[in-house]
């Protein structure tokens, strides 16, 4: 086992120095406890060799595994992962619990926080990382399990760095059929299908009783793909005012989406009729899980008219009530779909969505049809309903789904950890073509013939390709990886002008003896960096250089390395807000990354958010400081 400090800065911790980015070993250079502890803090990262013995899995107190997922309160990752966490627990799994939130705005249970807080007993060899696929490479673990889904038929349209971060994990599980045809497209190992787990808290499989009114209720975080315009404007073709008065529609958000955008409630057609609850935000918390059984125990019907779901945990949750469910029939809900315990509704054409692949929306003249049926033969639906939740219960519930999960820990090698992970590329002629649009940036600021300063030089590729077109090209390696570099660059047959200087360390004195540099390049050496280590390295570079170009994200050896950040074009605009800078996508499928930077900004760049639940998010703080909190 190695940790190594992410921090950026030095650190004391137990007596010992950990400095910044230093692998050290463990008990050798640092005690267990000392490591734990780092660990626990957010310090260091934790690398685990498939055979160290010190590691933890099946032991005779039972099946030791590490959980990190994206853990918010009312958050759709951060739901089903707590569902998850607790179910495994009580079947009996040791499950270890850690947060790789990048939002700390987000709340956290206060039932899940004591997780949070224990210590790991031992280094883990099996983890397991419920979030999106950047998150993957953060696991501490030998054997990495990545659990994830999507909602439309493409991902890597609006999420290419999906294609590298899925590479870092040995088996990819995903909660319906649909999504492993979806992930199947790009990651062409190991993918078993376990359902999401539901909160035992929805199942209670009640029979309703017929009243006066009649209610139906929709959730979910109601976007444009969730159809929430489309379901109201269904409900009124539906239930006339004039001949239904004692008909309702109730929707219940967050953050003010509803078709649109964050805070973009439309006018309300029908105050009287339609009613929509807006949660999680200031003065407006999310429900809890009773809060939202209880509401549905008074509805009389669902509808769940979704253009596209990953899995759809709503309908499922609703399902589990006795509440009879509209719902349509395609992607993560045909799993459940099933015309004796719901009414699925069809689809006839797909169209583009902004998600990337199609979306499928509801034939509505079948779901205003399911509609009236359930209204005008109330007796029927609701025992249908109560059939229907003993099914899911039986089959798909908290149970039920976490004995499906411990099956596949069951068949988990963690000796197999990392066999059949791709390998990096090389710096070959069709590798250096592949990056023809980094290697046209450079020539468009810098004259040929320069002298051009290669900062890390990673595979060579940089190197390579500049002094092929005609560039003057030096290097800086980090100590220990001189040997390494030279034997690359000698087996190209390129001039070979390298120095060690540890990165952190670059300045115009370290490149004395060597001629005024017109760019620094770094390809693939800077994403494992720490953010106030990446910081000071770009600050550095544009003190010996007038501009940095970098292609950071991409399919390389160190990607592969443990805390390898895959920054979309957003987050690297971001992360470097001090520095006038730019960021594109380049290559097949936007594979690469390409960033510029300048110079240093004399205006200080705020924070704008973070990539969370597959969505860019602004960050509340610079929301609050605009007015719009």
């Amino acid at each position: 086992m190695e940790i190594r400090n992410v921090t950026g800065e030095n650190q004391v911790l137990g007596g010992r120095r950990l400095p910044p980015d230093t692998w050290l070993k463990v008990p050798e250079q640092v005690s267990l406890g000392t490591a734990m502890a780092a660990w626990n803090m957010r310090i260091v990262d934790v690398r685990v060799a498939p055979d160290d013995a010190g590691a933890w899995w099946q032991e005779p107190d039972g099946t030791h595994i590490l959980w990190q997922s994206l853990l918010g309160f009312g958050d759709g990752y951060g739901t089903a992962a707590e569902n998850h966490i607790w179910a495994l627990r009580e079947a009996g799994v040791r499950v270890h619990v850690r947060s790789c939130h990048t939002d700390a705005d987000l709340p956290i249970s206060p039932r899940l926080r004591p997780l949070l807080e224990e210590p790991l007993p031992a280094p883990l060899r099996v983890g397991v990382c419920m979030a999106t696929p950047p998150f993957f490479p953060t696991l501490p673990t030998a054997y990495r399990i990545g659990f994830t889904m999507y909602e439309a038929d493409d991902p890597l349209h609006v999420h290419p760095e999906w294609r590298h971060g899925v590479e870092h994990a040995d088996m990819l599980v995903v909660p319906s059929d649909y999504c492993r045809e979806v992930f199947g497209g790009f990651f062409k190992r190991d993918i078993r299908v376990a359902p999401l787990i539901i909160d035992s808290t929805y199942c209670v499989s009640r029979q309703r009783e017929v009243k006066d009114g009649f209610t139906f209720v929709s959730y979910g975080t109601l976007s444009g793909r969730k159809a929430p315009l489309e379901t109201i404007d269904a409900f009124r073709k539906a239930f006339p005012k004039e001949k239904y008065p004692w008909v309702r529609l109730e929707f219940k958000t967050r953050f003010g989406v509803f078709g649109w955008g964050p805070g973009q409630l439309p006018a309300n057609p029908e105050p009287e009729r339609i009613v929509i609850h807006d949660t999680g935000r200031p003065g407006r918390p999310d429900w809890t899980p009773e809060k939202i059984r209880d509401w549905l125990l008074r509805a009389d019907a669902m509808l769940f008219l979704s253009k596209g779901e990953g899995f759809g945990m709503p309908p499922r949750e609703a399902m589990a009530t006795g509440l009879p469910v509209i719902l349509t029939n395609h992607t993560g809900l045909a799993d459940i779909a099933d015309a004796r315990y719901n009414w699925p509704v069809g689809w006839k054409e797909e169209r583009n969505c902004p998600l990337g692949g199609t979306w499928r929306p509801a034939i509505m003249d079948e779901a205003i049809d399911a509609m009236r049926w359930v209204v005008e033969h109330r007796e029927e639906a609701y025992a249908k309903g109560k059939a229907g939740a003993d099914w899911f219960i039986a089959n798909h519930g908290a149970a039920a789904a976490a004995q499906h999960f411990i099956d596949i820990l069951d068949d988990v090698e963690p000796m197999e950890a990392g066999a059949s992970r791709a390998k990096g590329e090389r710096a070959t002629l069709l590798t250096i073509r592949a990056h023809a649009p980094f290697f046209e940036a450079v020539r468009a600021h810098v004259p040929l013939g320069t002298p051009i300063l290669d900062v890390g030089v990673g595979a060579g590729i940089a190197t390579i390709g500049l002094t092929r077109l005609g560039y003057e090209v030096y290097g800086i390696v980090e100590p220990g990886r001189r040997e390494e570099v030279e034997a690359i660059l000698k087996r190209a047959k390129v001039p070979v002008r390298l120095r060690e200087v540890p990165l952190r360390d670059l300045c115009p004195a370290a490149l004395d003896g060597w001629p005024k540099m017109g760019a620094c390049v770094s390809v693939a050496v800077m994403q494992d960096r720490s953010y106030v280590e990446l910081d000071l390295l770009v600050r550095n570079m544009v003190n010996v250089a007038p501009t940095w170009f970098a292609v950071p994200s991409c399919h390389y050896p160190a990607l592969y390395s443990d805390g390898a950040k895959q920054w979309r074009t957003l987050e690297w605009l971001d992360r470097l807000g001090k520095f006038e800078r730019t960021a594109t996508y380049y290559g097949k499928g936007n594979r690469y990354v390409l960033v510029q930077v300048t110079g240093e900004s004399r205006a200080a760049q705020k924070r704008y958010g973070v990539i969370l639940d597959a969505v860019w998010r602004p960050g509340r703080a610079a929301l609050a400081a605009e007015g719009k909190g």
